[in-house]
């Protein structure tokens, strides 16, 4: 499925202990009631996209993809992304159990459109 089959039949959403391996292209989803709740893309994944300063996000049958998109959500520091209710969103979609644990780390593949010309990582449980 290329990106363009995949967004159009996607949702799109413009507004475990972790597990850390340097150098993988991953997302952690923290979802804590005291802590926060936010999307945090690994280094090597926010390196992967671009360094982009804002990205899209859309959630597709138990998948998420994530690709630059400078009118979509602007990442904080440290490549986050402060929303409670998209946390919500993906960990409904791929069916993640925090009941145990605050945040779960999930890796994330790479692709490439060539006929969009654009990088985008899908990640799924």
């Amino acid at each position: 499925m290329n990106f363009k089959d995949m967004k159009k039949n996607a949702t799109y959403v413009a507004d475990s202990n972790s597990r850390h391996s340097a150098g993988a292209c991953s997302l952690q989803i923290v979802n804590s009631e005291s802590n926060g709740k936010r999307l945090k893309l690994s280094s090597a994944l926010f390196k992967n996209l671009g360094e982009p300063t804002a990205v899209g996000v859309f959630l597709a049958v138990k998948t998420v993809c994530i690709y630059p998109d400078s009118e979509g959500i602007t990442l904080s520091k440290g490549h986050i992304i402060y929303n409670g209710d998209l946390v919500k969103k993906v960990a409904e979609e791929l069916k993640l159990d925090f009941s145990v644990r605050t945040s779960i780390s999930l890796p994330a593949v790479l692709d490439t459109d060539e006929e969009e010309g654009i990088t985008f990582a899908v990640i799924k449980k």
